[in-house]
This record gives C-alpha cells, sequence and structure tokens, in this order.
C-alpha cells in the first residue's frame, strides 16, 4: 500500500490502520516521510517551503499539527537513527509537539534513560540470515545454557527436546539501518544480552556471537559470559566457541562493531560491508571459529537483544 502512486488519496482511518500495524516490513523513517507527505498533502495553503518548517507560519504549524494529530503518535521515532531523526524529522516535531522532541533528544543523547524505544514485534525473533527455525532454535538453547552457567556444555550438540528459554527482539539489521560503527553504536550500546549474527560475503558463512554485557563506544575491553560460533547456511552444525580469556571477551572501540576477543571476531571499518576489515584470528576464545583467517566483509548483520520469557 505504501508503493502506491495514489498514497495521498487515503483516508485517514486506512492510514492509521496501516501504521498501528506491527508487520511493517519497512524503516520507521520512510514511513514518517509518507505520513508527512500525506498530510502536506491536506492543507493546501502552506507559504513557505514544506521542507523547511522552521520557516512555517504559526498558522501552518497548528494546520498541519491538526491533520497530523491522530497519527503523529504512531510513528516509532525512536527507531530512527540519530541522523535520520535530526535531518528528517527533528525540525517538525520542535514545532507540532516540543516535549516529544525533548524527549527524543534524551532518547539519543543520553541512552538507556527514555522507555521511547518500541520495537515492530515483526521483528521479535525473526532473523533474516538464519531462516531455519532448528538453527534458530540451536543458538537460542545455546544462550539458555550459557546464561544458565552450564559452562561445561559450551561445545554440545542441542538435544531435540530441550526447550528454548528466551526470545530475541530486533536491535539492528546492517540491510535496514545501515552497515557502519556510528548506526551500531546508538542502536546496540548499553543494551545487555545481545546476540550478533552475521552473513559474511560471497560466503556460505554465517558468524554470530553473544554478549552477555553492554556494547560500549570508549576504546577498551570488556569482560563477558560470552561465545562466539559459525555455521553453514546450507547445514544444521554449528561451532560454538566459549571465552577463554574474560578479561578480553569484548572489544571496544568507536570504530568497530560487535566485536569479541583480541581479534577472534572483529568488526571494523567504515562501512562493514566493504572495504574487507573485517576478520577472526584466534586469541581469546577456546576454538577457531573460520578454518581461515582472511579478513571478510559483511553481506548483511543482525544485532538482537535476548529477552528472557
Amino acid at each position: 500500500m505504501f508503493q502506491l502512486s495514489e498514497f495521498n488519496t487515503i483516508s485517514e482511518e486506512m492510514l492509521i490502520s496501516l501504521i498501528k500495524r506491527d508487520d511493517l516490513l519497512m524503516e520507521e523513517a520512510v514511513i514518517w516521510e509518507l505520513v508527512l507527505k500525506w498530510g502536506l498533502s491536506r492543507y493546501s495553503y502552506l507559504s513557505e517551503d514544506p521542507k523547511d518548517p522552521k520557516s512555517w507560519s504559526d498558522e501552518d504549524v497548528d494546520e498541519v499539527k491538526k491533520i497530523l494529530k491522530n497519527c503523529l503518535p504512531l510513528v516509532r521515532f525512536s527507531l530512527l537513527t540519530s541522523q535520520q531523526f535530526y535531518e528528517k524529522a527533528h525540525h517538525y516535531i520542535v514545532r507540532f509537539d516540543p516535549e516529544l522532541d525533548d524527549k527524543l533528544l534524551q532518547f539519543y543523547l543520553v541512552p538507556g534513560t527514555s522507555d521511547l524505544y518500541l520495537s515492530r514485534q515483526a521483528d521479535i525473533n525473526e532473523s533474516k540470515i538464519i531462516t531455519d527455525s532448528h538453527t534458530v532454535s540451536q543458538i537460542l538453547n545455546q544462550l539458555s545454557k550459557v546464561i544458565n552457567n552450564e559452562i561445561s556444555s559450551y561445545r554440545d550438540y542441542y538435544d531435540s527436546r530441550s526447550h528454548n528459554n528466551y526470545d530475541l527482539k530486533l536491535l539492528l539489521r546492517g540491510s535496514r539501518h545501515g552497515f557502519t560503527p556510528k548506526v551500531f553504536h546508538e542502536l546496540c550500546d548499553n543494551r545487555p544480552s545481545t546476540v550478533t549474527i552475521i552473513k559474511v560475503k560471497g560466503k556460505d558463512e554465517i558468524l554470530g556471537g553473544y554478549n552477555a554485557g553492554e556494547w560500549k563506544s570508549k576504546n577498551g575491553y570488556g569482560s563477558s559470559k560470552s561465545f562466539i560460533f559459525s555455521l553453514k547456511s546450507t547445514s544444521y552444525g554449528i561451532n560454538v566457541s566459549p571465552v577463554e580469556y574474560n578479561e578480553r571477551a569484548l572489544n571496544y572501540g568507536i570504530n568497530y562493531g560487535p566485536s569479541f576477543g583480541l581479534s577472534d571476531l572483529i568488526i571494523s571499518g567504515h562501512n562493514f560491508k566493504y572495504g574487507g576489515k573485517c576478520y577472526c584470528k584466534m586469541d581469546d576464545y577456546k576454538v577457531h571459529i573460520r578454518n581461515t583467517e582472511n579478513n571478510f566483509s559483511i553481506e548483511d548483520y543482525e544485532v538482537f537483544q535476548v529477552i528472557k520469557k
């Protein structure tokens, strides 16, 4: 529906029914742009540039605000990156609803102090990289073992009779949100218990890792009950490597994505999709998760927060 050229002609009731849905597989920035476009199409008296709300008269602001009053609360602005928010939404929201704008600025500038984050539920426990439900179940079962301190079971394969105690909530998907370190830190820093899933570009390889702690932007290392893993996208087998030197379980850096150990799984570069600056070299985890130490780029990656059921 959102791709139809007749979008601006749909009723407010239809628009609300669409943007209330939890299964919209579309960037929130695009949803906001379409909602704004819909609203502006209903006010033909705007005397100034519609792309420059700072120049609008108070009357213009009031009229557009009235048109959007039932739609604005349904847009999940906290799903925008900070750059998207500033470039596409901030200058409108600060005039429509200064209190909401202040809350959103707090959300972006002081992570963890706001409860605005509201995902679209279709993202929960749904990986676009690992599509086989049995393999997802294996990873979740492994998480259950680690979180429950069953360290001796790290490298066991999974019993089909076991049950998952956790769900996954998507925080970031590269193909949706971007592949830069900045986006990673904006969406994933200070969120406890995350699992990362990575598709290696040009290879039948999936890599990943679990962090029981939180990601940080500052350079340095962090300790965590964590593990890294690898699997082939065409098979069920999963190779799990537990951390051996806990003080370097996590590798923090402003130019890094989710990285583990001194060099065990490093996601690096200005854009993880290009440049081939990611690599795996065994150091602080117990076993190799790749059979090569060659650098690689990422086709796509996801970071999920692990939520106890």
